[in-house]
C-alpha cells in the first residue's frame, strides 16, 4: 500500500481550497507513516474482541471507528452549525448500532441486495419504490440553478471573478471555470 497522508478530519483535503472556508484551521492528525498502521490498529482491535467477526463487520468497525467520526459526521457538525442547522444521525444510536454490527454478513447482503435488514424492516412503512431505488447522493443541483434561476446573478458576478481561480491547477472541490462557463449562458471567459 503506498504511503500516503492520515485522512483524519477532511481537513488536509479542503485546507488548500480558498483559505479553507469553514474548515479553515482544522488540525489533521498524522504519523507521517501513512493511513496504514492506523487503520491495521482498528483491524487487530476487533480480531482481539470479536474474533468471530466476519469481515463486513470488521470493516465496518473500522469505518465507525476512524471515518466516520474523523471525516462524515466532522464535515456534517461543520457544515450544519455554519448555516444554523441542526442535523441528526437516527442510525447511530448505540443500541442499534451494536445490533447492526452483531448481525453476520448473510443477514444483511444477498447477492447484489444490500441493507437487507433495514430493507425488511420498513418494508409496508414505506413504498417498494423508495426501498428498492438506486442510491442517490445529496448532490447541489448547480447546473441547474446556475442555467436557469441564477443565470443572471452568476454572470453578474463572474465578470468580477479572477477567472484564474478556477483554472486546471485549483480545482478545489473539482469545479473548474469551464464546468461554470458551460452551465451559464452568454457567460465569457475574460
Amino acid at each position: 500500500m503506498p504511503d500516503e497522508a492520515t485522512l483524519a478530519s477532511g481537513g488536509d483535503a479542503a485546507a488548500g481550497c480558498a483559505g479553507g472556508g469553514v474548515l479553515a484551521g482544522v488540525s489533521v492528525r498524522s504519523t507521517g507513516k501513512g493511513s496504514a498502521p492506523l487503520v491495521a490498529s482498528y483491524y487487530k482491535e476487533i480480531r482481539e474482541r470479536r474474533p468471530e467477526a466476519d469481515f463486513l463487520q470488521q470493516m465496518s468497525y473500522v469505518e465507525l471507528s476512524n471515518r466516520l467520526p474523523e471525516l462524515l459526521l466532522m464535515r456534517v457538525d461543520k457544515f450544519s452549525m455554519a448555516h444554523s442547522l441542526e442535523a441528526r444521525a437516527p442510525f447511530l444510536d448505540h443500541e442499534l448500532v451494536s445490533y447492526a454490527l452483531s448481525l453476520p454478513q448473510r443477514s444483511k447482503i444477498q447477492g447484489h441486495t444490500t441493507k437487507k435488514v433495514l430493507k425488511q424492516a420498513v418494508a409496508g412503512i414505506l413504498p417498494d419504490e423508495v426501498i428498492n431505488r438506486k442510491k442517490q447522493g445529496f448532490r447541489v443541483p448547480l447546473p441547474e440553478w446556475l442555467s436557469g434561476p441564477l443565470a443572471g446573478w452568476a454572470e453578474e458576478r463572474s465578470l468580477a471573478v479572477d477567472s484564474s481561480l478556477f483554472s486546471s491547477s485549483n480545482r478545489c472541490g473539482g469545479l473548474a471555470f469551464s464546468d461554470v462557463h458551460r452551465w451559464v449562458p452568454g457567460l465569457q471567459l475574460q
